[in-house]
């Protein structure tokens, strides 16, 4: 039986998946339904969560929240579109948030699946 890895592939406004690919080159393997979608305004940026969130979604999340904690003062993370919310995935991103949160940037969650830092 042969196993094919997927990468993702970063693009501006989201990620798309390369099946084509092996994970030798960097790429980070995700939920494969997970895509983060940016929309900025002024000095706010809107990112909103689809799909499954997963350990590699939580560690996805944290690095575009550490990329952009110094261009922003806000960050708005809209979780209505997460389908699920695995536990190692919340125990991934509650255990880094803190780090991040430090920071002057004053970060926000809307939407039925809560606060994912709680």
């Amino acid at each position: 039986m042969v196993f094919s890895k997927i990468i993702i592939i970063k693009e501006e406004n989201g990620y798309q998946l390369n099946p084509f690919e092996n994970n030798l080159t960097g790429g980070r393997i995700m939920a494969m339904n997970f895509r983060i979608s940016r929309h900025r305004s002024n000095n706010v940026l809107d990112l909103s969560l689809r799909g499954d969130f997963d350990g590699s979604s939580a560690m996805e999340l944290l690095k575009v929240l550490e990329d952009s904690k110094t261009s922003v003062s806000r960050i708005i993370i809209h979780t209505n579109g997460l389908r699920n919310i695995h536990p190692f995935g919340k125990g991934v991103f509650q255990k880094d948030f803190p780090k991040i949160n430090r920071s002057p940037v004053n970060v926000i969650f809307k939407g039925d699946k809560g606060d994912l830092s709680r």
